[in-house]
C-alpha cells in the first residue's frame, strides 16, 4: 500500500505499485514539470524522476523511497542504507505500515534515525482490506513517542475518486489536507515527503 499511497496523493499512477518485495528498489522524485530541480539541493543523479502536471506537487516534493524489509540488514547499497541516506533531505517523513507489519520491532529503530529533522506523519494502509490496529500501535510506539493520530486510508479507492471527479472521503482526505493546508503553509515553501514502510 506504500506506492498506492503515493499515486493516490499525486491523484494518478505515476509509482509501481504491488504485493511483491520490495516493489521501490530505486529512489523515485515525483515533481511536477514547472519545479525547477536545481532549487532542491537533492543529489539527482541518486533518483528516478517522475514530472506529473499534478496540482498537489505545486507544493509538495514526493520521494517514494526504496523498500527495506523487515530482516534486511543495514549494508552498502541495501534499500535500508539508501533510505537512511534519503532521510536528511525530508522535511516530513509518511511512516506507512500495515496490520501484518507494525509490530516488528523496526518500527522503533527506523523512527530513532528517521525522526531527527522529520516530521513523522503515521499511516496505516490497506483500510479496505485489513483491520484497524491504530490503538495497538500507538501503544508500542507510546514508550518512545507521543503521536497524535494515525490515519487509516484506503489509497486504491482515494485514487478511483480523484479519477472519477469526486470529492476525497474518509481518512485519506484528513491526510491529504494535512499535508497540503497545515504543513505546506507554515513552510511557506516546497515540501519534501519520504514515504518509508516497514
Amino acid at each position: 500500500g506504500k506506492s498506492a499511497l503515493v499515486n493516490a496523493l499525486v491523484g494518478e499512477e505515476c509509482t509501481a505499485s504491488g504485493r511483491q518485495r520490495p516493489t521501490t528498489t530505486r529512489p523515485v522524485l515525483i515533481v511536477h514539470p514547472e519545479t525547477d530541480l536545481r532549487l532542491l539541493g537533492l543529489p539527482l543523479d541518486a533518483f528516478e524522476i517522475r514530472h506529473v502536471p499534478s496540482p498537489v506537487l505545486r507544493d509538495l516534493v514526493l520521494l517514494d523511497c526504496p523498500d527495506p524489509d523487515t530482516n534486511e540488514a543495514e549494508t552498502a547499497g541495501s534499500n535500508l542504507a539508501l533510505l537512511h541516506g534519503l532521510l536528511p533531505w525530508c522535511d516530513v517523513l509518511l511512516y506507512v505500515s500495515t496490520q501484518q507489519k507494525y509490530r516488528s520491532a523496526r518500527v522503533t529503530n527506523e523512527l530513532v534515525q528517521a525522526a531527527t529533522g522529520c516530521r513523522l506523519v503515521f499511516v496505516q494502509t490497506n483500510a479496505d482490506l485489513d483491520t484497524d490496529i491504530r490503538d495497538d500501535w500507538k501503544r508500542q510506539l507510546a514508550p518512545h513517542y507521543a503521536v497524535p493520530e494515525i490515519f487509516f486510508v484506503d489509497s486504491v479507492r482515494a485514487l478511483k475518486e480523484q479519477q472519477q471527479g469526486q470529492t476525497l472521503t474518509g481518512e485519506f482526505a484528513r491526510l491529504r489536507d494535512l499535508l497540503m493546508a497545515e504543513l505546506a503553509a507554515g513552510r511557506r515553501s516546497q515540501i519534501q515527503i519520504g514515504r518509508a514502510h516497514v
